[in-house]
């Protein structure tokens, strides 16, 4: 949830709207998995955290913490959630504007402390978390009212296993609010994929190289993915 609580339920569905909340709480993640998955959680603080489901509550109640599963500091927000799978592959980008491709084998952590993945500096945040898919790559930074997006291709980033990673988007203000893989060739859609909001003509406006500055997004583009 919203405020950090985690709670398991059996069976498989497709709405969700019935389960319940904590006052003042409501769903962040919904993953579907079996008892003996394993959840990745990613946090602000770049570091990722495994959970077995076999130890998530179940039943009626409003579930447990995180803080019982794992070590996260109060200032630490989760900010991506799913199943492990083997060999799978993430782009991870931060605050600053920098990002790395990595392998999910590589984020396996062995104790409720986690595993740092990415290195930040102090002002610094880790922002998304996305599955690498497609050819290409859409960044999102700058001041929140002029917001510029640039859109380059995968074979620009590097696999780290750790580190800070290299330069996606080039901005003199304000931060990077959202990094995430897409094909080019069928365009840019909404979060849930049902509609394209650049079809793949119109997505070359914004091609450039990584650490570039990009172009004005299109109006609200980043409240629409």
């Amino acid at each position: 949830s919203k405020n950090g609580w985690i709670k398991s339920i059996k069976g498989h569905q497709d709405d969700y709207s019935n389960v319940k909340y904590k006052e003042g709480d409501a769903e962040k993640f919904i993953i579907k998995c079996k008892n003996n998955s394993r959840i990745l959680l990613f946090s602000s603080l770049g570091k990722f955290y495994t959970i077995n489901c076999t130890k998530v509550s179940s039943g009626r109640s409003f579930g447990d913490p995180l803080s019982l599963l794992i070590d996260k500091a109060d200032n630490e927000e989760i900010v991506f959630s799913r199943m492990y799978g083997p060999d799978k592959e993430y782009l991870l980008s931060s605050s600053a504007g920098k990002g790395f491709f990595v392998n999910s084998d590589e984020l396996i952590a062995s104790t409720k402390s986690g595993r740092k993945v990415m290195n930040l500096k102090p002002n610094d945040r880790a922002v998304s978390c996305s599955d690498k898919v497609g050819d290409s790559i859409a960044v999102i930074s700058g001041e929140k009212k002029s917001l510029k997006l640039l859109v380059f291709k995968h074979s620009e980033i590097p696999f780290l296993q750790k580190g800070r990673g290299v330069k996606l988007q080039k901005f003199r203000s304000g931060k990077t609010y959202l990094t995430f893989c897409l094909d080019s060739n069928k365009g840019l859609k909404n979060k849930d994929s049902t509609k394209v909001i650049l079809n793949a003509s119109e997505l070359k406006k914004w091609f450039g190289k990584r650490a570039q500055a990009g172009k004005l997004e299109p109006k609200n583009l980043h409240s629409k993915i």
